[in-house]
């Protein structure tokens, strides 16, 4: 009963998942407990499906110079003169849980989508939680790297390193107060660095409507 209740509130405030979230919560809660079921904070993911796609199976971002698609908008991005310079999908299906995966007749596969962030983010956390004090502060360096990629969390290190940030290191009035090379640019007219440290605020105020899922029975 405290788990229906804990679960209704936040529906009844009108502050609960969307009707596509409930939809695909099993599934998603199916992903996570198989590839991450030791995961403290996996609230944190549904929060960050909700950033991706909206719980949008066909979620589509194009530009000229990137493709996003699906629940995890895995990313397909482009040199000026059209050709590729990085597509997300040739590295997920190296992935062992993700080698049938026809993506280029499939892109959008739920499962396979879903599947991906949740390996991804447990990958990263592997790496990156020795490095920070507590498991929140580590969930939201391991949100930019899957949205900036690991190299972002690593440079940012490496300045903090250089400013001498001691260990354990904290994401929030940690890494983003500072900036690696590079970040100082404009990308869709935003600074770049100011829109890595967005991402991970955006995502874990969005994931505490989905932390009663991990109350109710499934």
């Amino acid at each position: 009963m405290k788990g229906l209740l804990l679960f209704l509130v936040p529906v009844l405030l009108g502050a609960g998942p969307s009707p596509q979230a409930e939809v695909l919560r099993p599934l998603f809660l199916e992903v996570q407990k198989q590839h991450w079921n030791a995961c403290s904070l996996p609230w944190t993911m549904a929060g960050q499906v909700e950033q991706e796609s909206n719980w949008k199976t066909k979620a589509t971002l194009k530009t000229s110079r990137e493709l996003g698609r699906g629940l995890g908008q895995l990313t397909i991005t482009y040199k000026q003169d059209g050709s590729e310079r990085f597509n997300t999908y040739r590295d997920a299906v190296r992935m062992r849980a993700l080698k049938g995966w026809d993506w280029q007749q499939d892109p959008y596969h739920a499962r396979f989508q879903l599947t991906y962030l949740v390996i991804t983010d447990r990958s990263h956390f592997a790496v990156i939680r020795p490095q920070f004090g507590n498991d929140k502060e580590a969930s939201a360096a391991v949100l930019v790297a899957y949205n900036a990629g690991f190299g972002t969390v690593l440079k940012r290190i490496a300045a903090a390193r250089q400013a001498g940030q001691a260990r354990p290191y904290l994401w929030f009035g940690g890494l983003d107060q500072v900036r690696s090379p590079g970040e100082g640019v404009l990308l869709y007219g935003k600074d770049l660095g100011d829109t890595r440290n967005e991402y991970p605020r955006k995502v874990l105020q969005k994931a505490e409507k989905y932390r009663p899922w991990w109350s109710i029975e499934n």
